[in-house]
């Protein structure tokens, strides 16, 4: 197929007044200061593509199915304003900036927003006063300047649950910090505007790294309301085990983070709608909300932050964890929360085995379990439990026979109905010979680590991470470097010589 070039010269403006504009396989240049203006909708096909270096003007529809992004690196402005706007296609378009100048527009795809070269990503999403409805589809913003979306009265509209797919709100934030972005979140609904905040107060690691946004309401009338349950979580019960939905708001916040080596750290402050918890089956004492985050097994414990009922908020004082759903609740009556931590370390001629618990819902007794493999367990102690508890509670079990060299630890709950939940695993590298003089610093440490007592007949150095994997190994070295890559946490040294393996803890960080 022959390819032809189509050139709008500079400063010219054209306006096309067919009622579709299709692109099959050129390559469509509009020019530094050129206007094309549409009324109609623009269809970009068969590998076509738009160098747009100055503004798209069009009234209807945006479909790409070119297999491309359409515009890849220009930096030229597309303008909607027309009513009722779709942007779809079978391929994502990359757009450097987007105005909403007219109506509401709906995604039927993904799109990205903001530019696509990573050392020039500076357009701007513009709202105006329309609505942007994700349609269970993702928004990106790939520049990362906190004003890289704008609005006078319009706002994003997430608001679809699991069962649709979560409406996302994808911002290439990278290590950008400090600083304080607002995700323009909107009720369709009552047209409320309920920002989520991110106040960034430490940077994370990671050029490439970004957070995806999403909230969506439920229903305050329903028995239970809080329904449908954020994916993965399957109920929703207070510390004695029973239903607690009319003490949370109804409405769920999801957000995650990908890419960053080092998560950053960041005060959140949620917007939620009077409706949302003074109607219905809800029983909540505003000035009592507190947020409470699920990082898809436990809820964490206690409940954190500050409401502020004239404004509709609550904020959260800087947290470093995410992969999180979000909610808010009644002070005094939290989401349950089990498990706190679970850890197993040698000490002297044993390992010892501690864990926590901040609340217990019929907890019957737990069970300790040891593995060479890491696959295959055996019990080895048991201990009673609580039964129920509303207090965090600590435990301690010694193995007087711990297996030399590297094995694995995890924790059984069993209730009293026989349900079992487990812990994660924890790998342990254990001398048996208890005579190590090694040593290892800086602890903790960040890119390279320092050995002293060495064993003179030294066979290997190995490096292990919290879950038992080999990450790294050297010869007989007093230097362990090129760590920065590794994710920061806690990890094993382990020193292989002929009388065995000598182990110490380290953390990254």
């Amino acid at each position: 197929m022959r390819r032809f070039t189509v050139l709008l010269l500079y400063a010219c403006s054209l306006t096309l007044h067919a009622q579709l504009l299709t692109n099959s396989g050129a390559a469509m240049t509009v020019q530094a200061g050129a206007q094309l203006t549409v009324q109609g909708e623009v269809l970009n096909a068969a590998s076509g593509t738009i160098n747009n270096s100055g503004t798209i003007d069009l009234n209807g529809n945006w479909t790409n199915n070119a297999g491309n992004d359409c515009f890849g690196n220009s930096e030229g402005t597309v303008i909607l304003n027309g009513a009722g706007q779709q942007i779809g296609g079978s391929s994502y378009t990359m757009f450097n900036h987007l105005a909403l100048a007219g109506g509401d527009v709906t995604l039927l795809q993904n799109a990205f927003v903001g530019g696509g070269a990573l050392s020039i990503e500076s357009g701007v999403l513009a709202l105006g006063s329309a609505r942007l409805f994700l349609n269970s589809r993702q928004i990106g913003i790939t520049n990362s300047d906190p004003a890289a979306m704008t609005r006078t009265t319009g706002f994003v509209v997430s608001e679809t649950g699991p069962g649709l797919g979560y409406g996302r709100v994808r911002w290439d934030i990278a290590d950008h910090a400090p600083a304080v972005y607002t995700v323009p979140f909107g009720s369709d609904a009552s047209g409320d505007f309920l920002p989520l905040n991110l106040d960034l107060t430490v940077a994370g690691s990671g050029s490439s790294a970004w957070f995806t946004f999403a909230t969506y309401p439920t229903d305050p009338f329903a028995l239970p309301n809080n329904r449908p349950l954020p994916a993965g979580m399957t109920s929703f019960t207070d510390l004695a085990g029973l239903e607690n939905a009319h003490n949370v708001v109804d409405r769920f916040w999801v957000i995650d983070t990908e890419e960053y080596l080092t998560e950053p750290t960041a005060a959140l402050r949620f917007t939620y709608r009077d409706s949302e918890w003074n109607a219905g089956t809800n029983a909540i004492v505003e000035s009592t909300l507190q947020a409470q985050r699920w990082d898809g097994a436990l809820w964490s414990n206690p409940p954190i932050g500050t409401v502020n009922t004239l404004a509709n908020t609550v904020t959260a004082p800087p947290v470093n964890l995410f992969a999180q759903v979000w909610a808010l609740v009644q002070s005094s009556t939290p989401l349950p929360v089990e498990l706190l931590a679970f850890d197993a370390e040698p000490d002297g001629d044993d390992v010892r085995c501690t864990w926590s618990t901040a609340s217990e819902q019929n907890n019957d007794f737990f069970t300790v379990e040891r593995s060479r493999d890491g696959v295959v367990f055996d019990d080895i102690g048991e201990m009673e439990g609580a039964g129920n508890s509303q207090q965090v509670l600590g435990y301690s079990f010694l193995d007087p026979s711990p297996y030399a060299g590297l094995s694995y630890y995890r924790l059984r709950q069993t209730d009293f109905d026989g349900t079992e939940t487990w812990s994660q695993v924890v790998a342990v590298v254990f001398d048996p010979i208890g005579s190590s003089q090694l040593a290892v610093y800086p602890n903790p440490a960040r890119d390279q680590l320092m050995l002293a007592g060495l064993p003179d007949n030294t066979t290997r150095i190995v490096l292990f991470d919290a879950t038992g994997r080999l990450v790294r190994t050297w010869s007989n070295t007093t230097l362990l470097d090129d760590l920065g890559d590794l994710e920061r946490g806690v990890y094993t040294v382990g020193v292989e010589s002929e009388e065995g393996i000598t182990s110490v803890r380290v953390v990254l960080e």
